[in-house]
């Protein structure tokens, strides 16, 4: 007997105490437990991957220190950094600096800084397809900086 619910009432006509014993309910109600949490938590999961980034922008000097020579401007630069050197950053850069985006919330990223679909869409592919992948461009003084991490 894996479970029994035993209520204990007084007949008020004759003081007597009876015992009233529920059947096996441990069994079906774990059965129903496990039925309805495992469709709650496959209702849940989703084929959508999230990436791990820094973002942030640069002064030129750092960019440049960066790149080993001064980004052009309007140019968009590709590299990865070994995971020692990514670790590092990912350890030492505030938290308002990182981010978990998806793959769309990505790619919208770049078409808002002026790119179109083709090229918003192969940078994005660049980034989530290398280990610890770089984006980097410069405007003006300024050069935005996006890693997956």
């Amino acid at each position: 007997m894996l479970c029994t619910i035993t209520i204990e009432t007084k007949n008020e006509k004759k003081g007597v105490k009876k015992k009233i014993m529920s059947k096996k309910l441990f069994l079906p109600l774990m059965v129903a437990a496990l039925v309805l949490v495992s469709a709650v938590f496959t209702g849940c999961q989703s084929d959508v991957e999230y990436y791990h980034l820094i973002k942030d922008t640069l002064t030129l000097e750092d960019a440049t220190n960066l790149l080993g020579s001064e980004p052009e401007l309007s140019t968009y630069y590709y590299s990865s950094f070994e995971k020692d050197y990514a670790d590092y950053l990912w350890q030492n850069v505030a938290s308002q600096y990182k981010y978990t985006w998806t793959e769309d919330k990505i790619t919208k990223y770049f078409k808002g800084c002026g790119l179109n679909s083709d090229s918003a869409e192969k940078m994005t592919n660049y980034l989530i397809t290398n280990d610890y992948g770089v984006v980097l461009s410069r405007d003006g003084n300024i050069c935005n900086f996006i890693m997956i991490y």
